[in-house]
Parts: structure tokens; C-alpha cells; sequence
């Protein structure tokens, strides 16, 4: 049993568990997503399988569609000779689309990590294309350096997807039918003079087929280098002196002793896409603003808020061949809210505000995402839903403690 609060108990049979891969500890699980599951569907995890040491790790996951089965039919896939990325109509069922499955393969390949996810939102092989998704990478990490207030590392990573989605904004989920190729990866984070800083630098190159730029039924394929720079500074506006940073007794409702204040935060963003049929977009993004965190998240009532306001702005130059990469919403406000009422519940609300005047959501919230939460020093459940995706589910998470072996009594 795992036990919460000497109160709750829930039955995870008997086993041995490892902190940190909490993730797979619990066998039934909930979610939402009505674009490709027709809405609220239940989960159940098998226990992880190795192979090779230990070095070979295989998760399962098996999902009933509950939604779907009530309605009797699906709104999850093309017309039956359209094709995969075309418009989506509704079906008849079939006994093969209640259920789907889940996938995920980590292992070690001659000094490079591999992992792989397949997850198929029904059993019928005789739509196999438009029923899978897939998702793998092999990497190395080729530089890590850690100190006191920094870190330093380079990663080289090999890619390939069939049907990913891609969020781009007001244009929704994008997918991807195919995609292959490999990038690289320098990641910088240090601290100096109170001011927590992080930039990236990224070079990929691959192949791309997806839909034409705000045409979902022509399928293109191109080849396509992005060269990306990142940097991001958070300056402190107002830092109160806390005293203690080790938890107490009266730190019940967070794995952490909250550092509340004034910050202000400042990124700035350059993407450049050449593809290989001319067409190229220069992007500068700048995004920033105060988050103001208030209370220490001890008391029974209202002793949490934080409050973020980020407008940002791209300056764009060219056009995408394809859509899920085409700038658009390059004028918005990005809006963060949460806040504890009682105890350990607390609400969460965030949500964009489009100043875009050539988009289709000018002066509308859009991307909102809801969240109740129960916040406890040793664990967190919270129930979400985003309304522009049309996704939600619930989310448990242990906090663990970095802790691996026997240890001493404590």
C-alpha cells in the first residue's frame, strides 16, 4: 500500500519500488483528449520489463476509451481514402477502436542512449498509418561540467518521428507525418551577482513531411536547418531574507521552502530556418516581465500567490514552406496565476492574450489551461484541462529526495 497523510491508501500490490521512477508505480490512471482519443479515457500501467542487466527498460500502457465507447463512433481519423493528415470525420467503430496502447523503450546502443515512444489510439491494423504514433531519438551527452553556480553541457542527438503534433498557436496542433535527421546542443546555467542566467545553442538538420502552409490536404517534404540561440536572465527586483531554508515542521503544503518575491524575468530568442526550396524565416523573439511570489505556503488560508505577466513580441522575416512552423500570434501576452484557498488546495489558471492583428484569435485568450491542485510537503494531485487543445487528465507526482541505496537511519 502507499499510504499519504496516515490516511489516504492506495494499493500498488506488492513490489519493490525505486524512488524515482514514481511514474510507474500506480496501475490505473485518467485523461482527456477529444482530438485523438474522442474525449475522457482510463489507463492502466504494467509493471516495467528488463532486459540486458537492467540496461533495457520496456513500459506499457493500455487505455480504454470510455467516451468513444458511449458514443459509439469516433472523431479521431481521416475519411477512409484521404489521407493520415487530412481533415477528420466521424466513423463507425469497430471492436478494435475501444481500446489503445502505449509503449515507451529505453536502452543503451554502443555508448548513445536510446528511447522510444509508441502509442496507438486503436487496435485496427487495417488503418495502422493513421492509428500510430511514434517518437525516437538516439543521444550522447559529448561535454558535462557541473560547479558550485553552474553548469555546462553538449548533447548530440540523432531524430525521427512519424505523426507528431506540433502546438503552433492559433493554427492548433500541427502534425508532422514524418520527420528524420540530427542536431546539437550546448546548454549553459550560472548564477553571478544574483542574476540566474541560461542560454542555448542549437544546430539541427533534417527532413520534413507535413502539410503546405494553410493547405491540410497537400502534403510536402523538405529538408530544413534551423540554427537557434537562446538566453534568459532572471533578475531579482525584491528578495526578502529568509531566514531558514530548511523545512519545518509547518512546511505541509510544499516540498520546498517557497523563495517568494519580485522577479524580473528577460528572454530573448533568434531562429533561423533554411529550407531547401528557397523559401527561409528569420525570427527574433523577446518575451519578459515581473512574477511576484507572495507568502511562505504554510498557513490554512491564502498564504500563496504568484502572479506572472509576460508580453512578447517576434520580429519575422520569410515565410514557412509548412505550417507547423510558420510564424504566427507574433504579438501577445502570456498571463500565470496560482493561488492556495484552503489548506492544500490551490487554483491555477494561465492563458495567452493575442495582440496579433493578422491572426484569426486578435484580442482573444486562447491556449488556457485549468488546474485544481492538492499540495503536500511528500506528494501533489492535480486535475487539469486545456481548453484550446481539448486535453486534461490527472497527475500525481511524489517528491522524492534524490535518494538511491540504503542510506543511513534517519
Amino acid at each position: 500500500w502507499l499510504i499519504l497523510d496516515d490516511f489516504i491508501k492506495i494499493p500498488i500490490g506488492s513490489r519493490r519500488i525505486k524512488v524515482g521512477e514514481e511514474k510507474n508505480n500506480f496501475r490505473w490512471g485518467i485523461g482527456y483528449d477529444n482530438d485523438t482519443k474522442d474525449g475522457l479515457f482510463i489507463t492502466r500501467n504494467f509493471d516495467p520489463i528488463y532486459f540486458s542487466n537492467k540496461n533495457t527498460r520496456l513500459n506499457i500502457k493500455k487505455e480504454l476509451y470510455l467516451q468513444r465507447l458511449l458514443k459509439g463512433n469516433t472523431e479521431s481519423f481521416s475519411g477512409k481514402y484521404k489521407p493520415v493528415i487530412s481533415e477528420k470525420v466521424k466513423q463507425d467503430l469497430n471492436a478494435f477502436d475501444y481500446l489503445g496502447i502505449e509503449v515507451d523503450l529505453f536502452t543503451k546502443l554502443y555508448g548513445f542512449d536510446f528511447q522510444s515512444n509508441i502509442d496507438l489510439n486503436s487496435l485496427d491494423i487495417e488503418k495502422f498509418k493513421k492509428i500510430i504514433n511514434a517518437k525516437s531519438e538516439l543521444s550522447k551527452l559529448l561535454y558535462e561540467e557541473k560547479g558550485y553556480n553552474s553548469t555546462k553541457n553538449s548533447k548530440l542527438s540523432f531524430f525521427g518521428a512519424y505523426r507528431e503534433k506540433i502546438w503552433n498557436g492559433s493554427l492548433g496542433d500541427i502534425e508532422i507525418l514524418s520527420a528524420y535527421g540530427v542536431k546539437v546542443n550546448k546548454r549553459n546555467n550560472w548564477i553571478k551577482n544574483n542574476i540566474t542566467k541560461s542560454s542555448s545553442i542549437a544546430v539541427g538538420y533534417g527532413e520534413y513531411q507535413s502539410n503546405k502552409r494553410f493547405n491540410t490536404e497537400e502534403i510536402i517534404n523538405r529538408k530544413r536547418l534551423n540554427i537557434y540561440l537562446e538566453r534568459n536572465h532572471t533578475y531579482p527586483i525584491w528578495k526578502p531574507n529568509i531566514k531558514d531554508y530548511y523545512l519545518k515542521k509547518d512546511n505541509k503544503y510544499s516540498p520546498n521552502v517557497i523563495p517568494y518575491g519580485l522577479n524580473l524575468y528577460a528572454q530573448s530568442k533568434l531562429d533561423l530556418y533554411r529550407y531547401d526550396d528557397g523559401n527561409y524565416q528569420n525570427l527574433l523573439t523577446l518575451r519578459g516581465g515581473p512574477e511576484l511570489t507572495l507568502g511562505n505556503f504554510k498557513n490554512k488560508f491564502f498564504d500563496y500567490s504568484k502572479l506572472s505577466i509576460y508580453p512578447k513580441a517576434t520580429i519575422s522575416e520569410g515565410k514557412s514552406p509548412f505550417s507547423f512552423d510558420q510564424s504566427i500570434d507574433n504579438h501577445a501576452i502570456e498571463l500565470s496565476f496560482k493561488q492556495q484557498l484552503i489548506g492544500a488546495l490551490a487554483i491555477q489558471y494561465s492563458t495567452e492574450y493575442n495582440l496579433d492583428i493578422n491572426s484569426s484569435k486578435y484580442k482573444e485568450f486562447y491556449n488556457s489551461k485549468y488546474e485544481i491542485s492538492w499540495n503536500r510537503r511528500a506528494y501533489n494531485l492535480s486535475l487539469y484541462y486545456n481548453s484550446e487543445q481539448e486535453t486534461g487528465g490527472l497527475n500525481f507526482k511524489i517528491h522524492s529526495f534524490n535518494f538511491d541505496g540504503i542510506g543511513n537511519k534517519f
